[in-house]
């Protein structure tokens, strides 16, 4: 057959019927032309073009661990947009969701403080709403959705940074759900039923299926814009479509199309142009929340496997036990009990040492005070004792984990911004941790 032949082809060649890919090339033609012609299909050459852009491997059933891995291990599909002001910008917002910005979390917590909210950094809220998406089987769910409409499974820290999979989640704009959709979209995308008076924004099904189809139109306006501009649509890299889906969700196609158009489809240069605070911080916050929730996943893997092969203490068991509940407790909670953590490591290696006791005149309890500032607490390699011959001298401080002298020292200071004093009585004991995982 030539080729000219083979373009005249349609879907009712054979037999009148509608063609059976590839079952009646094969039975038509050899094999060798079979696999040219079933290849050169423009059905089947869409296909590859787009299907490379997630790569879903084939998983019948993956496990939790099985998408962490896809989310945290492997190269992502949606890059962040080049350039070192958007380094910068999400290294800024990176901090901010993981209890390194001082300063952010003490204007939360005035905020929280006044409005009679729960003391609780927003690197607790992202957290929570990890394990609330990854445990309800929801990020198997949203797997699921994004793998039958071949979206990258990187939109679930969008919904992240949205409302921390929340669906309780609300703005004073009137967005809602794990999405937030606002009510004329979610009208639009069959998610508010005013004849019904339904609103299925909370929908963990509903709303995630609405999400992904509002991105991928955003995605495929793109592609019209290149036409409607007189782009090279060829220059513009699938990853970078997405950020612009992402902006165009955020804010409204309609505002970020002049973006694209002055840019050319350049996403690196978006943040620091547009007129707009929040929509320029957007994807800045969602790849910050994926760095932060890698880190954070990783790290619990990595502390698995050292308790599994060290030999536990009290204080090694209370940090166990803190570490599993963290996100949950409030900030003074949080303090008295990586101080009992603390106490605990101290009361160890005091006992290891009957001649040696650790001075302090208000209580008994070993207690090294902190300095302050996180650099002078790191470096502290002494504490004053007294030997039982009555010398003072400068001895090897306790081994106290790093990480428990960081975490007391930073909320000391968060929780000096509101001049909070918490009694004796409201001390967290190992008790209450316990009930807490119960």
């Amino acid at each position: 057959m030539k080729a000219d032949q083979f373009r005249k082809l349609n879907r009712t060649e054979f037999s009148g019927r509608p063609v059976n890919y590839p079952a009646d090339y094969i039975s038509k033609y050899s094999i060798f032309k079979c696999i040219v012609k079933y290849l050169l299909l423009p059905e089947v050459l869409f296909f590859l073009a787009f299907a490379g852009s997630t790569s879903y491997a084939v998983e019948e059933k993956p496990t939790n661990g099985d998408l962490m891995n896809r989310l945290f291990c492997h190269a992502p599909h949606i890059g962040p947009p080049t350039g070192k002001g958007n380094a910068q910008q999400i290294l800024h917002w990176r901090k901010v969701y993981s209890e390194q910005d001082i300063e952010y979390d003490k204007k939360l917590i005035r905020y929280k403080k006044e409005k009679g909210l729960e003391l609780m950094t927003s690197y607790q809220k992202l957290v929570e709403g990890w394990y609330r998406l990854v445990y309800s089987g929801h990020l198997k769910m949203v797997y699921n959705l994004c793998k039958e409409e071949d979206i990258p499974l990187e939109i679930v820290f969008l919904a992240m940074a949205e409302s921390s999979w929340n669906n309780k989640a609300q703005s004073a704009a009137g967005a809602k759900g794990y999405w937030q959709f606002m009510p004329s979209t979610a009208r639009s995308y069959g998610l508010i039923d005013d004849t019904e008076n339904m609103d299925y924004r909370s929908n963990p099904v509903k709303s995630t299926e609405a999400a992904i189809k509002l991105l991928k139109d955003n995605y495929n306006l793109t592609l019209m814009w290149d036409r409607a501009y007189k782009i090279n649509g060829k220059k513009v890299k699938n990853s970078d479509r997405w950020l612009w889906a992402f902006w165009a969700y955020n804010r409204s196609p309609k505002s970020v199309a002049p973006y694209y158009k002055r840019f050319q489809g350049d996403p690196a240069p978006y943040s620091e142009s547009v007129d707009n605070t929040e929509n320029a911080n957007y994807v800045h916050k969602i790849f910050a929340i994926r760095a932060v929730l890698r880190d954070y996943v990783l790290a619990i893997k990595a502390d698995g496997s050292l308790l599994k092969k060290k030999k536990m203490s009290k204080g090694d068991e209370l940090l166990g036990q803190y570490k599993q509940n963290w996100y949950k407790m409030e900030l003074p909670e949080r303090l008295f009990m990586l101080t009992e953590i603390r106490n605990q490591y101290l009361a160890r290696h005091l006992s290891n040492h009957p001649g040696v006791s650790a001075t302090n005149k208000k209580s008994a309890t070993p207690i090294v005070e902190l300095s302050g500032t996180p650099k002078s607490a790191k470096l502290a390699k002494s504490t004053r004792i007294v030997t039982a011959a009555g010398k003072k001298q400068q001895q090897k401080a306790p081994v106290v984990p790093q990480m428990v002298t960081r975490e007391i020292w930073y909320l000391k200071e968060v929780l000096s911004a509101i001049n909070y004093d918490v009694a004796p009585e409201k001390q967290v004991s190992a008790a209450s941790i316990g009930k807490q995982e119960e």
